[in-house]
C-alpha cells in the first residue's frame, strides 16, 4: 500500500499496521484471510458496539456503501472527551485475502484526510494468501 508523506508507520504487530499523521490522526489496517472479512454492515455493527462500550457519543453515521469493486466504506462522526472526530472505515476484499481499515480523523482537515485514507485503501494490494494463522 501507499501513503502520503504526512503519514508514517507507527508500528506493525502481527497482521496489523498502524499509521500516524503529523497532526494527530491515525489509521489501523488489519489483514484478514478471505473468509475472515466482515461485510461493511457487520464491521459497522462491531464498530458501533466498540464505540458504545467506550462511552463515545455517535453524532452521525454514513452507512456502508460500495466505492469500488471489493472496497466498502462507511464513516461515523463521534465526540469523545469533548473532542470531535470522524471514524473512517474500509473493508478491502481481494482474491488472496483482504483488510479492514479504521482511521480516526481529527476535524481540522477531515475532508483532505478522508481523501488520503481512501487513496491508502485503494492502493492496498494483497500479493500472497493470508492465512488465519499468519501473524499470531
Amino acid at each position: 500500500f501507499l501513503f502520503p508523506r504526512r503519514w508514517h508507520v507507527a508500528g506493525v504487530r502481527g497482521r496489523q499496521v498502524g499509521l500516524d499523521e503529523t497532526e494527530g490522526s491515525g489509521l489501523l489496517m488489519t489483514l484478514e484471510p478471505p473468509g475472515g472479512l466482515p461485510s461493511g454492515a457487520q464491521f459497522l455493527a462491531e464498530s458501533r458496539d466498540y464505540l458504545g462500550r467506550q462511552k463515545v457519543k455517535i453524532l452521525r453515521i454514513d452507512p456502508p456503501r460500495l466505492v469500488a469493486e471489493g472496497l466498502e466504506h462507511f464513516a461515523v462522526e463521534i465526540e469523545a472527551g469533548g473532542q470531535r472526530a470522524v471514524m473512517d472505515y474500509y473493508v478491502i476484499r481481494q482474491a488472496q485475502g483482504g483488510a479492514t481499515l479504521a482511521a480516526r480523523l481529527l476535524p481540522a482537515d477531515v475532508d483532505g484526510l478522508q481523501k488520503e485514507v481512501e487513496r491508502v485503501a485503494r492502493s492496498v494490494t494483497i500479493t500472497r494468501a493470508i492465512s488465519a494463522e499468519a501473524g499470531k
